[in-house]
């Protein structure tokens, strides 16, 4: 779902949230999620008891792009469970251990 058709209701009954997001600027430039992604965060409510993550999939540099995420939603939750990066498409098996780790 585009995240600009998002409705903070239908966090009510989730028990898991996972999120990624597109980066504003050139490939060198300081990584910051794009402002729509960042519109869409203050939008979100708290996410008390809802177990969060965050994934990317760039090639290069992901890192920053989620240290940059992780500083806007940790205003939302504290129960931010785990950043995971796939660059081709597929997991580790130590983020898919963490994947199932995180949906129980």
């Amino acid at each position: 779902m585009p995240i600009n058709n998002f409705e903070p209701r239908k966090l009510e009954e989730a028990d898991y949230l996972l999120l990624s997001g597109w980066r504003n600027g050139s490939l060198f430039s300081i990584a910051q999620p794009d402002d729509e992604w960042r519109t869409f965060v203050k939008r979100l409510p708290a996410l008390e008891g809802i177990k969060t993550a965050m994934f990317t999939t760039y090639k290069l540099f992901s890192g920053g792009i989620l240290r940059s995420m992780k500083k806007y939603l940790k205003e939302k939750t504290k129960n931010l469970e785990f950043a995971f990066v796939s660059r081709d498409g597929s997991l580790s098996i130590s983020d898919q251990m963490a994947l199932n780790d995180f949906i129980g």
